[in-house]
């Protein structure tokens, strides 16, 4: 048959139904522009041929329905598959070129794919290979799910394998999406929490196909590779004789939606549709499809490619369908055992049974495939972990625990132009930013077939030159000329980018740190980067900007030009690791190069000192880097000795910065505080400066320098061609002692030094014009505060020698002026102005000695063994008298803070350098014995800080004993013991009875038990230096050893007691306390007889159960489980007490013999050393944070005597009124609970205390935690809570103290009783946040604050709204009451403060500092309810009342002030700043009278007497004295008395002199 020029029907009919030879075909005419070429497949709804594109000169595919099949339903399935194929762009999906329609029939035009379906691929297939599919697979359908589009009908026939060797997806006949999906021409998000739904559920009827037809034929393969009968892709249950006689609708928790009225449903209830060998559980029980049954399809594919089987196999469909629904395939392992391990726990994963098991998305099964296919970038010489450095894009490799939040960032950069990453310092924005989205994205994770270049940029000190910098290289453009251009018309940004991408780049820019456009960058470039930003998210559509931001700077971030526009919606909130994410980051980056952890405990210690850290995850990074460094090589694994040597995690940091800092010369040490001190900046953060900015002319600053880069204490790069320096991580600002002691004590010059380095930048930049020059004020002040020339910059050095001339020339210029016009009116003057200057000459001389002499005291703080010279010189300064106030008066106060500190610490110290092994005080305290990792032994007399008697050569010591107050004995690591006389320092005796370390040592009055790990115990007479018997524990290593009566009791690892009689060694009994556990030689104490001898506590293996037997009959009394908690401690204090402490702090104690439990108390910390006092009255106990405590045994009470510290304390010791530490870098120290400033210290509290006030009856106070917690803490430091009340943000105590009113962040009151935290009433009261509330003294009311823009009065006896105002212009934060409730105060977001007139609520008196420094204003009523104190931007006294305002400025702080408090008696007030100092004024004259500087302090509260100041802060509350009097007289009781200037000094506290 000859077809000539016309195609009819018939014609076309018959092409469709495959009955033209290929042969023929070139005879027939074209279709449109497409020639066809030859058949590629047949099947029961159409044919696909190959054609050929004559316009475009290219091959493709096209697809025609058969005319039978073209039912509405079947050309809607047609039409769907072509909209599904054409929302999919992207390189593992086939695409699709058009759709049309030639006589009625539609066409589908597609890419032709040379290559072969899945399922002609040899299998099992090795890993490498089902690696590269896996990811395209998933990759392809995660983009059509990405668009609103389910498969539902993934095979490996529906999966091709192309010549280039690019996976691809093929038929979506099964497809199905929304009518919404498929108009809007969006992008929608596939939600990535994991519980089954519907891809779409919409009012719309989905469009698909009904189960009757099958499959279309498989488009665009090579003839070999297709079937002539397509496979059926679609199950017809009746005719499988597998009628389904419930409904999907009856089944499913989401019901099938049901058709319009008229409309005939699509796809019939109970219709499965798929292949059934990779058919979700769920599809077989006619569920409707979801993501997670397209990922259970795909992973049966890649199960069947792994191992050459499906996942079920069964010989009946009725009997595939019961084995999917009940059975677990086999583990893919177990079938391919030369395959990855974790590739093939994925594929298992993507078939769980339950949906909510499987991955939570594809996109999250492909970031997992991903990770396996990235080779990390190290060698097995290179330190997996980053330490202080944030990860870069290379690192990715090494990166882990934030898969979760990598997949979500990826999914809105799809959608959204911009996303700002916010979040803590130290959480980890920087690294997840490029390790984690920037990496994936230039992998193309956006699924977008674009190649992405990146830009980073941090902004700096000129922001808008660094983008231009960044820019210009992909622009190839120069930077200056880019900025010009740029400047004059910032929409010329949009188009130079838009050209950057093009059709098939894309361009990620990612700007890091972006807060520094507030603290460190030039104003008008900042703002012109905001709004270039701005304008860059809407310009191109390959371009994704990636901004990183500090959580505590968005409010103000929001508020410039451009960033401002839909801010909120571009947020992503950076929270901290998860406990699992931060195990992942441990231990995985350590297994890539073959390394692993010790034990289990160890990854659990690394991970509980960093979930209870702020910031700690940097700390934890630095420490791993140093861990990787002293690794075990020859076993592979990181110790716990290793993180022990380092401090720690939270000491690891601050030891390696000490270091650093102690191998400089002493001139390169003080080059390198300087230079420090300029890298951060005067609101505490870091800064980056160039070395023009940083040099100061120092020769000794280029060797500074260079050794603190190169002990990554700081970080160097380039900026606009020039090198700048920064801290390498904010972290050391935290976590650094030395620093923050240096910040400290700068504090108010580093101000001024910051401003002149201002102010001379500017005078550069504008031409160093005169009238930019600095005026006699300005200059007094910097002389004043004896700025050196060392500590400035050249430029500034220039600026200040400038104003210092011109100020000369000036007042030369000024005094000839008067001279000629004044002469003789000054002349009648001249005596008159004598005699009124005198009194003002003598006070400014009294202000400048006291400042040089404050000064001066800091500055010899500093130095070691000067802290005694600097109190006395401190004392000088804050003796002299001064009718002036101002701001050397407040130095001079700082220096007595200051130097009280440092002479405190240096009086404790014993010895600075000496790494310690254990530490004993002798039973009369008359001596200290330590032993030291070198071998020696360290004899100290009470009261001397010299060691009276240095023994060297000793050995590694196990085991320290004093028999005397005179005679130390000493267990060494060989198992023998050496007997010495402290006194001398001679050896008196040798004994030798063991061959291996000695593990516990016990001194009874008379004699001596040894015991060692080498399975024996030995019995010694000291007096004649001899062995009296040796007990052997069959085999087993001894823990320690007892004796009594004539029984000697080993303890063994496993938990058990051999009993041997004392006269001759032979065994008595076996007492067990086995648990069936793997035994833990932990070395620890685990054996215990009560002092009368009628108890043993014996410790099991595991260390979790607590065994008790009495004596003299060895019978078992009970058996104790301590909740899975493993003991560490086991002591009896008396004879009726038994003591237990367990490794996660809990103790408790025990009445002897009932056993019955009588106190339980939760320790602030996990303990690491546990040592009873020789009274046995007292436990000390030292931390893994740093901290030490006391625990008093009668009063059960809890002391802390020493704050969380840089690393944990190696040895300790004590007695009832002393206490000796050990640390690396701390030495050895003598503790007293008053060595601190504090009166009285209480920590361990959950979270972050908050608000402190005292009870009326002054025995306890109330307390909040930022967890929500209300506490009430008694003077002996005991606490009870309250309980939890949610996101709780204020609260206030009655003035009885019966009741305490809570405002939430939800707008809910609620009036809670103090004697039990009962609610009395609950009621909602704003529609935001309640801000503040307080009680009226005088009247039955109370009043809250709201950001709802509201404050209100209430009536407390039901809750009764009485009044309410709305200050529409901002969100209010503070709010008080007068005494006669007749007017209302109340303080806004941005410092604005305004008092009504009731019940009128007319505004009576308005004022406003948002101009100066935008900050909440907070107020604060005295007790006389007549002042009110305002805290914000500026601090002021208000009169509260009607009429002209009576107020007086407090000035001091260095910034905004965030809490006060007014003093019981009205005459003064405490205040915190953002300077983080607590300043005490006088409010009758203003003055500032005392100057403190707590850790981080929060908020203060004076004491009911008014002699303290309460300050909380991180997890802990202090009490401080309240007057400069007080710190002065502690101060002089650190001084000797016979000091010849104690009487001046000191002149209440002198002895008398004959």
């Amino acid at each position: 048959m000859t077809y000539r020029a016309v195609l009819t029907t018939d014609l076309l009919a018959a092409l469709i139904a495959g009955r033209i030879p290929d042969e023929q075909l070139d005879s027939l005419p074209s279709l449109e522009e497409y020639r066809l070429v030859r058949a590629l497949g047949h099947g029961a709804m159409g044919s696909v041929y190959l054609a050929h594109d004559t316009l475009l000169d290219r091959s493709v595919a096209m697809k025609f329905l058969l005319s039978q099949s073209q039912d509405r339903a079947t050309r809607q399935r047609f039409l769907i598959e072509a909209r599904a194929i054409a929302r999919l762009s992207h390189g593992n999906v086939v695409g699709i070129y058009r759709v049309g329609e030639v006589l009625g029939q539609p066409f589908l035009v597609s890419e032709f794919v040379k290559g072969r379906s899945l399922d002609r691929l040899p299998r099992p297939m090795d890993g490498p290979t089902l690696l590269s599919l896996g990811i395209g697979l998933a990759r392809g359908l995660s983009a059509a799910h990405q668009r609103g589009v389910l498969h539902r009908d993934i095979k490996p026939h529906n999966a091709m394998l192309t010549d280039d060797g690019t996976v691809k997806l093929l038929d979506f006949g099964l497809a199905k999406l929304s009518e919404r999906h498929a108009t809007s021409g969006s992008a929608p998000s596939i939600p990535s929490h994991v519980t089954p739904q519907p891809l779409a559920h919409t009012a719309v009827e989905d469009e698909v196909i009904s189960p009757s037809q099958p499959s279309d034929a498989q488009a665009a393969s090579e003839p070999e590779s297709v079937p002539t009968q397509v496979r059926q892709s679609v199950i017809d249950t009746e005719r499988m004789g597998l009628q389904k006689t419930m409904r999907s609708d009856e089944r499913s928790p989401h019901p099938v939606e049901r058709p319009k009225p008229g409309q005939k449903e699509l796809t019939q209830a109970g219709a499965m549709l798929g292949t059934p060998l990779y058919m979700a559980p769920e599809i077989w029980r006619g569920e409707p499809a979801t993501v997670y049954s397209d990922l259970y399809a795909l992973g049966a594919v890649l199960y069947e490619l792994a191992t050459g089987q499906p996942p079920h196999v069964a010989d009946q469909l009725l009997e595939l369908e019961l084995t999917v629904q009940s059975e677990t395939p086999l583990p893919v392992h177990t079938l391919a055992p030369q395959l990855d391990v974790r590739l093939a726990e994925i594929i298992d994963r993507c078939l769980l049974r339950s949906p909510a098991a499987r991955f939570p998305s594809v996109e999250e099964l492909c970031h997992a495939l991903e990770r396996l296919g990235t080779t990390p970038k190290v060698r097995r010489s290179d330190n997996p972990f980053l330490g202080l450095r944030p990860f870069d894009c290379a690192d990715s490799g090494v990166f882990f625990g934030r898969s979760s939040e990598v997949t979500e960032l990826l999914v809105r950069l799809r959608s959204q132009s911009m996303i700002l990453l916010a979040g803590d310092s130290g959480v980890g924005k920087s690294s997840l930013c490029r390790a984690g989205v920037a990496s994936a994205v230039l992998a193309g994770a956006l699924l977008d077939d674009r190649d992405y270049q990146l830009v980073e940029l941090q902004p700096g000190h000129r922001p808008a030159r660094a983008l231009c910098d960044g820019l210009s290289r992909v622009l190839n453009q120069p930077a200056t000329e880019l900025f010009v251009q740029l400047r004059s018309d910032p929409h010329a940004l949009a188009r130079q980018v838009q050209r950057i991408p093009g059709e098939s780049g894309g361009l990620l820019l990612l700007v890091d740190q972006l807060e520094e456009l507030l603290t460190q960058s030039d104003r008008e470039e900042a703002e012109l980067l905001s709004e270039w930003l701005g304008l860059l998210t809407v310009c191109a559509p390959g371009l994704r900007v990636l901004l990183s931001a500090r959580g505590d700077f968005l409010t103000k971030l929001s508020a410039l030009p451009g960033l401002g526009r839909d801010f909120s919606s571009r947020l992503y909130i950076v929270r901290p690791l998860s406990p699992e994410g931060l195990r992942q980051a441990i231990t995985e980056p350590a297994a890539l190069l073959g390394v692993s952890f010790e034990s289990s405990q160890l990854v659990d210690e690394l991970l509980q000192s960093t979930l209870h850290t702020d910031g700690g995850l940097p700390l934890l990074q630095f420490a791993l880097a140093e861990l990787w460094q002293a690794r075990d090589k020859a076993s592979g694994h990181i110790t716990h000795d290793a993180l022990a040597a380092l401090g720690g995690v939270a000491g690891a940091l601050a030891r390696h910065a000490d270091q650093v800092i102690r191998a400089l010369l002493p001139a390169e040490r003080l080059a390198a505080q300087r230079l420090l001190l300029r890298l951060v900046s005067v609101d505490g953060m870091r800064a980056s400066k160039t070395l023009p900015e940083l040099r100061t002319g120092d020769p000794a600053e280029p060797a500074a320098l260079e050794a603190m880069v190169r002990g990554r204490l700081l970080l160097a790069r380039e900026v606009g061609g020039e090198t700048a320096y920064e801290l390498a991580h904010e972290a050391l600002l935290k976590g650094w002692t030395q620093l923050r002691r240096w910040l400290d004590s700068e504090g108010e010059r580093r101000l001024v030094i910051e401003r002149l380095l201002q102010a001379a930048t500017e005078w550069q930049r504008l031409g160093r014009s005169s009238d930019l020059l600095w005026n006699d004020r300005r200059l007094l002040e910097a002389d004043l505060l004896h700025i050196e020339s060392a500590q400035l910059s050249e430029l500034s050095k220039q600026f200040l020698q400038d104003s210092q001339r011109h100020s000369r020339s000036r007042q030369r210029t000024k005094l000839g002026v008067t001279t000629g016009l004044l002469l003789l009116p000054l002349l009648a003057l001249l005596l008159s102005w004598q005699y009124q200057t005198a009194k003002e000459q003598q006070a400014l001389r009294e202000t400048a000695e006291q400042s040089e002499l404050g000064l001066r005291a800091i500055s010899l703080a500093q130095l070691p063994g000067s802290e005694l010279v600097a109190l006395k010189t401190a004392l000088q300064a804050t003796q002299l008298p001064t009718e002036h106030p101002t701001l050397p008066v407040q130095q001079a106060q700082d220096a007595l803070f200051v130097t009280l500190r440092a002479a405190q610490r240096a009086l404790s110290l014993l010895s600075p350098t000496v790494r310690v092994r254990d530490l004993l005080l002798s039973p009369t305290l008359s001596h200290l014995a330590a032993s030291t990792d070198d071998g020696q032994l360290l004899i100290y007399r009470h009261g001397q800080r010299a060691a009276q008697v240095t023994i060297p050569s000793v050995g590694k010591t196990s085991q320290l004993i004093w028999t005397d107050a005179t005679t130390l004995t000493v267990g060494l690591l060989d198992g023998s013991l050496r007997i010495f006389d402290t006194a001398t320092g001679k050896q008196t005796g040798h004994l030798t009875a063991h061959r291996d370390r000695l593990s516990d040592l016990h001194y009874d009055g008379q004699h001596l038990l040894s015991s060692s790990l080498d399975g024996s115990a030995a019995l010694w007479d000291l007096e004649n230096r001899s062995l009296i018997r040796r007990f052997d524990a069959g085999g087993q290593r001894v823990r320690s050893a007892r004796r009594f009566s004539d029984a000697v009791y080993l303890s063994t690892p496993s938990g058990s007691v051999e009993v041997l009689r004392q006269s001759d060694g032979s065994p008595l009994t076996t007492l067990s306390c086995d648990d069936g556990s793997r035994a833990h030689d932990g070395g620890m104490l685990s054996l215990g007889i009560s002092s009368d001898g009628t108890q043993l506590a014996v410790v099991s293996g595991n260390q979790t159960k607590l065994c008790l037997f009495a004596l003299p009959a060895r019978s078992a009394q009970a058996s104790l489980q301590l909740d899975g908690e493993r003991i560490t401690f086991v002591e009896h204090p008396s004879p009726k007490t038994l003591l237990v402490l367990g490794e996660k702090g809990t103790l408790r104690l025990f009445d002897v013999p009932t056993n019955a439990l009588r106190i339980q108390r939760k320790l602030p910390t996990m303990p690491r050393q546990a040592r009873l006092s020789a009274k046995r009255d007292k436990l000390f106990f030292a931390g893994s944070d740093g901290s030490v405590g006391s625990f008093d045994i009668e009063k059960a009470t809890l002391t802390a005597l020493v704050e969380a510290s840089d690393e944990p304390v190696q040895a300790l010791d004590g007695q009832s009124d002393q206490l000796v530490t050990a640390s690396a870098s701390q030495g050895i120290r003598v503790v007293q609970p008053s060595a601190e400033l504090a009166d009285q210290v209480i920590t361990g509290f959950p979270s972050s205390t908050e608000h402190v006030q005292p009870f009326p009856d002054g025995k306890s106070l109330l307390l909040s935690t930022s967890d929500g917690s209300i506490w009430i803490v008694s003077d002996d430091g005991t606490r009870r809570s309250l309980g939890q009340f949610g996101a709780a943000s204020e609260l206030q105590l009655s003035p009885d103290g019966s009741q305490v009113l809570v405002g939430t962040q939800d707008g809910r009151l609620q009036l809670v009783r103090s004697s039990d935290g009962s609610i009395i009433r609950s009621w909602i009261a704003h529609q935001g946040p309640v801000s503040q509330v307080s009680f009226s003294r005088s009247q039955p009311l109370a009043v809250s604050s709201s950001r709802d823009y509201t404050a209100a009065v209430w009536q407390l006896s039901d809750a009764k709204l009485v009044d309410r105002v709305v200050d529409t212009s901002h969100p209010l934060t503070s709010v008080a009451l007068s005494k006669d409730a007749m007017l209302l105060a109340t303080g806004s977001s941005l410092g604005r403060f305004m008092m009504w007139e009731r019940p009128m609520n007319v505004p009576v008196q308005r004022r406003s500092d948002a101009g100066t420094d935008p900050f909440p204003r907070r107020l604060l009523l005295s007790p006389d309810e007549a002042t009110l104190l305002l805290l914000g931007p500026s601090t002021q006294l208000v009169s509260f009342q009607l009429g002209p305002p009576r107020e007086r400025q407090l000035t001091g702080h260095l910034g905004p002030t965030l809490a006060g408090a007014f003093s019981p008696d009205g005459q003064s007030v405490a205040t915190v700043g953002r300077d983080r100092t607590v300043r005490v004024f006088s409010i009758t004259s203003g003055a500032q009278y005392l100057l403190l500087r707590p850790e981080d302090p929060h908020r203060v509260a004076f004491s009911v007497d008014g002699s303290q100041i309460w300050v909380t802060s991180e997890r802990s509350v202090r009490a401080y004295p309240s007057s400069l009097q007080a710190l002065r007289q502690r101060a002089c009781q650190l001084l000797d008395p016979q000091d010849e200037a104690h009487p001046t000094l000191c002149p209440t506290l002198s002895p008398q002199r004959q």
